[in-house]
């Protein structure tokens, strides 16, 4: 059971999801609930026109009995498809064009196909992510700017015909820790932000650290690590504070799907890297534009693998699994996983569907990739 809206207070409510999105000229609000967060856009952005997709008739003769839509009908503003196939709806969303896109998560809940519902949360989490962390986007690509850092093609060597372990802060990578030891000498490691401290202290040496997240507290993943001779990968919207802790030389990866990035990408004639919504997703990119030869996930567990958020020392007990999803690991096993993790290890099948050129493994028993089998480590670089 749940509820379309606020049983307290609805308007506020739809004030403060409304809040969240930019100025746009058309939108679309997938779900109507009972209008109140249609009433408030169309009340905040007096010039925008607002397209709303419902499959319920119910709720539309409700929210018509209840609410005054009268001015917004003269005034041309807003338009109502109903359409009670959810797949039809669908299909009508992705023929329009030039819009900012609205969705009501009651309305996603309330899908009745599990395969339906679940690409539509995927969606949803993936817009409200990327609205949450745009605030971030601009101050930091600015700052970055500003230091006339080198592009991060610098250090393409390090991956080219290469064995890349892609270290992740997944709860299973404690038990790899001997394996890198053991294989360091064959091997690049390029190690996200969030286990490099981990990796030091174990006295493993990454060839390379990537941090992506635009959030201001980056800098603690780095502050106070002896990092004066590793590569730093810095996307051009990652968290600018970075720079006043890391030791060592820093390099930019322009991404595409952020405009100022494209451009100064083109400009230059820099590649310009799919970022997939995680550090990870962005490090496995590099390393295939790169051509590496061979891609090793250590960490990268995309689940909460013996019900651990992350590696011992970064993470916490995964207590609440009544929002978490299931899928199979490694062993064959169903293993929760959150809805952001998922849509990471989709993503990363899809990269890898059909490539040719690099060979991809999974190590540890987290989620299983498709593309991506689980092998030990002598099965992968041989004694």
């Amino acid at each position: 059971m749940f509820f379309l809206h606020s049983t307290m207070n609805p308007e506020w409510e739809a004030q403060v999801l409304v809040a969240g999105l930019p100025a746009a000229k058309n939108y679309v609000v997938f779900g109507m609930g009972l209008g109140y967060h249609v009433i408030e856009l169309l009340k905040k952005y007096p010039e925008s026109k607002v397209t709303v997709l419902e499959r319920e008739e119910y709720l539309l003769l409700q929210t018509f009995r209840y609410m005054d839509w009268t001015t917004y009908f003269k005034e041309n503003r807003i338009e109502i498809v109903y359409e009670p196939d959810i797949t039809e709806l669908i299909g009508h969303l992705k023929q329009m064009k030039d819009y900012e896109l609205f969705m009501h998560y009651p309305t996603v809940q309330a899908v009745e196909n599990p395969s339906i519902r679940t690409l539509l949360e995927d969606f949803f989490v993936t817009t409200s992510s990327m609205r949450e962390q745009e605030r971030f986007l601009d101050a930091n690509f600015e700052k970055l700017s500003e230091r006339h850092l080198p592009e991060c093609s610098e250090i393409k060597s390090l991956f080219y015909k290469k064995n890349v372990v892609i270290v992740g802060a997944g709860p299973s990578v404690n038990q790899e820790l001997p394996s890198l030891k053991q294989y360091r000498n064959n091997i690049t490691i390029f190690a996200t932000g969030h286990i490099a401290g981990t990796l030091l202290r174990e006295g493993i040496i990454p060839d390379a650290i990537i941090i992506t997240d635009p959030q201001p507290h980056m800098y603690q993943q780095v502050k106070g690590l002896n990092t004066k001779n590793i590569p730093l990968i810095l996307l051009s919207t990652a968290s600018s504070s970075v720079l006043d802790y890391y030791e060592g030389p820093v390099y930019i990866a322009y991404q595409n799907g952020y405009r100022k990035a494209e451009e100064i990408a083109e400009k230059i004639g820099a590649k310009a890297f799919e970022t997939g919504g995680s550090v990870t997703t962005t490090a496995l990119d590099i390393a295939l534009q790169f051509k590496a030869e061979k891609v090793i996930f250590v960490g990268v567990d995309l689940a909460y693998t013996g019900g651990n958020s992350h590696a011992e020392g970064v993470g916490r007990r995964i207590t609440d699994t009544g929002s978490l999803r299931k899928v199979i690991s490694c062993s064959g096993e169903e293993i929760y996983t959150s809805k952001n993790l998922d849509i990471y290890r989709k993503w990363i099948e899809r990269r890898i569907a059909n490539l040719t050129g690099t060979v991809i493994y999974n190590t540890g028993n987290g989620a299983r990739i498709a593309g991506a089998p689980c092998r030990r480590w002598d099965e992968i670089l041989g004694e």
